[in-house]
């Protein structure tokens, strides 16, 4: 803009007669800036390159700082883990349990609140170790291995469910009666555990017909007439309950109370209720036909056989008997909704 106004003038003076003596003058001037925006354009370019210099100084600043950093951290956890690890040392304990050693620390065997092992080793109780400084533990050393690497990572580790000792014991059922001397709970811990071949049971002569998980007991029934009640983490026998001569077919449990569907020797089908609690059987009365399925809901019996027959569970009185859609079809199954509003069930045509 200031070119096109000096040559704006120069025109004018040029044209108006001037003297060349003021032209001159003006053409030097025009001289004089070109070489200020020389200069001035040098500067600029000069800053420029400055600038990017003192950027990449920053960067290299700012990088060495985040790689001290990081070391100051790494310092920091590694003196933790030290520091962790000389806290444990100074805590140690020695353990003789059944003549084999083993080492831990106080934070290990008191992780879990309530086991006899917190109680012991928690300070509130006085312990004396032998004459080598170990605290002497009258346990199978095999099995407490388990516990004591339960209670370092929390995780619990079983063999395979066919492994017996030398007398044919489960080997797994052996660990959860150690857990269960110490008063160490499993029971969330075997429920998130893998169930295959978790255990078997053996207890029945001849085939189990059915069976049933209410609560934290196992109740099935066989070939032999029996009723069977079973700790569902140890695999131990709670009660057994007699049907003499009869097979065990169907049986459903709610609130300890089992209802049982059975036939005798002469086929004929029967309905049974047992009281957990009194360890009793409360009713035993024939069906008078086929008894495929039964279930207890909400103290109602439902059965099913020519009919879908639903009972008071106090005196197993009949308050609805539904007949099959079409004539001579059987109900073979039924399933209810916990609250007992609606049955489910499968017929044959």
């Amino acid at each position: 803009a200031t070119h096109h106004l000096l040559d704006t003038l120069e025109s004018l003076l040029v044209s108006s007669s001037r003297t060349e003596a003021l032209h001159e003058v003006l053409v030097d001037a025009i001289s004089v800036m070109e070489k200020m925006k020389s200069i001035v354009e040098q500067q600029d370019e000069a800053i420029r390159k400055e600038k990017e210099t003192l950027l990449g100084v920053l960067r290299q600043l700012r990088a060495r700082e985040e790689a001290v950093s990081a070391r100051e951290q790494a310092l920091l956890a590694a003196t933790g883990k030290i520091q962790e690890i000389e806290g444990d040392q100074n805590d140690q304990i020695h353990l003789n349990v059944g003549g084999q050693l083993f080492s831990t620390t106080r934070d290990t065997l008191v992780k879990n609140d309530g086991t006899m092992l917190a109680a012991m080793f928690s300070g509130r109780h006085s312990i004396k170790p032998d004459a080598s400084g170990r605290i002497f533990l009258d346990r199978d050393p095999a099995y407490f291995t388990y516990v004591l690497n339960y209670l370092r990572d929390g995780k619990l580790r079983l063999p395979n469910d066919d492994a017996v000792d030398e007398d044919g014991v489960s080997i797994r059922s052996k660990i959860i009666q150690e857990f269960d001397y110490f008063c160490i709970p499993l029971k969330g811990v075997l429920k998130s555990t893998n169930f295959i071949n978790y255990r078997t049971i053996n207890g029945h002569e001849g085939k189990v017909r059915t069976v049933k998980v209410e609560d934290d007991a196992i109740i099935s029934g066989g070939e032999d007439g029996t009723i069977r009640l079973w700790d569902i983490e140890t695999g131990n026998a709670i009660h057994t309950f007699h049907q003499e001569g009869f097979v065990i077919e169907k049986l459903d449990a709610e609130k300890n109370i089992i209802v049982v569907g059975s036939r005798d020797a002469e086929r004929d089908e029967y309905l049974s209720v047992y009281d957990i609690n009194t360890k009793c059987c409360t009713h035993h009365l024939n069906h008078k036909g086929p008894l495929y399925d039964v279930k207890l809901r909400s103290e109602k019996v439902y059965t099913c056989g020519y009919s879908l027959q639903v009972r008071n569970l106090a005196d197993i009185s009949v308050i609805l008997s539904e007949p099959a859609v079409q004539e001579g079809s059987l109900f073979w199954c039924v399933d209810v909704t916990p609250d007992g509003h609606t049955a489910v069930t499968g017929q044959n045509e």
